[in-house]
């Protein structure tokens, strides 16, 4: 393993791959950065009292919706994988990736967004695409124009936030995802996981690292602010950087 502030080496791997796996953390949920806004504090504190925690992936994104840094950042992943066989999964429930201008077909969210919600019926549990009358409804109760206890309480967006959490919302691009996955096996993949803390390490951290270790010719980049390091068993096979994930994405540029 070496640690890297220069992004030549990392920049030169991803354009010599044959395949890249993206995998997005939760540094991309910039949960520091939205909790130094008083306003949105205020309405985290309704939406605890009305007891409807299912609509913080929108919450967030709408708080996020002006931050230069996590455009920017999306913006430059975009086009560092642009035309290359590629894959991401991610880990964050704000659905702004999906807004990216990536393939929606190589993205696979098992946490679940905002961009789908789960709803109770008479024959059941449905999961479906997001209405924009909700969103709008969602405005005014940030906006104070309506009550967060007046929500229906029938339908929720498909995230970890509703409990019970439906799967069935990401299960075919899981599938995709697994499908693609096998065909990496002996291909020259490089893995770009960006700001992922131990809260998903099964999901992104873990399983990145078993499969380098399975895959001779695999290798993998790791960029987190404090948790960059990587196990012993791959240390040769792997790039370190100490930043955080989206302040290093934004800056990135090609060269």
């Amino acid at each position: 393993m070496h640690k890297v502030n220069d992004r030549t080496d990392l920049i030169k791997r991803i354009q010599e791959a044959d395949k890249i796996l993206v995998g997005i953390g939760d540094d991309f949920e910039m949960i520091e950065y939205l909790k130094n806004s008083e306003t949105y504090q205020s309405v985290c504190n309704e939406i605890a009292d009305a007891e409807c925690q299912w609509v913080m992936p929108y919450v967030n994104a709408f708080f996020l919706k002006d931050n230069a840094s996590i455009k920017k950042a999306y913006i430059n992943l975009n086009k560092l994988i642009e035309g290359k066989d590629y894959f991401i999964i991610s880990a964050c429930m704000n659905g702004i990736l999906q807004e990216a201008g990536l393939c929606k077909q190589r993205i696979v969210e098992p946490c679940g967004s905002y961009k789908m919600v789960q709803k109770e019926s008479t024959d059941g549990l449905h999961v479906l695409p997001v209405e924009p009358n909700l969103l709008t409804e969602l405005d005014n109760c940030i906006d104070k124009k309506s009550d967060w206890k007046k929500l229906d309480k029938s339908v929720a967006f498909n995230c970890l936030y509703t409990d019970p959490y439906s799967e069935v919302g990401y299960q075919e691009q899981w599938q995709a995802y697994t499908k693609w996955l096998q065909g990496t096996l002996n291909q020259n993949l490089c893995i770009l996981e960006l700001g992922s803390s131990m809260m998903f390490a099964s999901v992104l951290r873990f399983r990145f690292e078993k499969i380098v270790s399975l895959n001779k010719k695999a290798n993998l980049i790791r960029v987190n602010k404090r948790l960059y390091q990587l196990p012993e068993q791959i240390s040769d096979k792997g790039i370190a950087v100490s930043e955080n994930a989206v302040e290093f994405m934004a800056e990135l540029a090609k060269v």
